[in-house]
């Protein structure tokens, strides 16, 4: 007799479909090319702005200078991953390795401009994309510290008109308002008991007057 499998045997898992590129792979080039398109966008604008300035073609400027600038984006984010994993991943680096790595994305990205322009432009534009990289990169660094200050309180706090509290602070200025109400409505009261007394004294004044003159 020919066995058969139980019932509640376990069944294989489905196999996974493979794709074109292993996951490594994709995670390394996606990243840069969704930065590239991105970058394109203001690119395409840029074009179609200039033609129509000096009445040219709009959509050959604008698929040319987006284009480039698809280049120059996908290709710094590309050269930048490679030198944050190169480092062991963004949460291990400290600001001045970020430096680093952004300006070597910069000086590659700007190599690929000047290629672009010619021989003669090329070391001109990596030097201006390497202090244009680095001088970014120092400023993100200086506002990430900025926002975070020792106690861990973002800086957007300390300079707003609203503070968080805590429940013995509220109920301490809760007490604080009570007590100075409790103490302006003492003020009113005596007030009002002295309006009453000088009205008081003012009538039996009257009446000690209307007396003499009844005499």
């Amino acid at each position: 007799m020919g066995s058969t499998a139980a019932p509640d045997a376990p069944r294989p898992a489905p196999r996974q479909p493979r794709g074109l590129f292993p996951p490594e792979v994709v995670d390394f080039l996606v990243p840069p090319l969704k930065v590239g398109a991105w970058s394109a966008l203001p690119g395409v604008a840029t074009g179609v702005g200039y033609a129509i300035a000096r009445d040219i073609n709009p959509f050959a400027s604008g698929a040319m200078t987006g284009g480039r600038w698809f280049a120059f984006g996908t290709s710094y984010w590309f050269f930048r991953t490679a030198a944050v994993r190169a480092w062991g991943g963004d949460e291990r680096m400290r600001p001045a390795e970020r430096v680093a790595a952004s300006t070597v994305a910069a000086t590659a990205t700007g190599a690929l401009s000047g290629l672009m322009g010619g021989p003669t432009r090329i070391l001109p534009a990596m030097a201006f994309a390497s202090v244009f990289g680095a001088g970014g990169q120092l400023a993100v660094n200086a506002v990430k510290s900025a926002w975070q200050s020792a106690d861990d309180e973002p800086l957007y706090l300390k300079w707003s008109p609203l503070r968080r509290l805590t429940d013995e602070q509220y109920l301490d200025i809760i007490g604080e308002k009570i007590l100075k109400l409790e103490v302006e409505i003492a003020l009113i009261d005596d007030k009002i008991a002295e309006l009453r007394a000088a009205e008081q004294a003012e009538t039996t004044r009257t009446q000690a007057q209307d007396g003499k003159l009844g005499k």
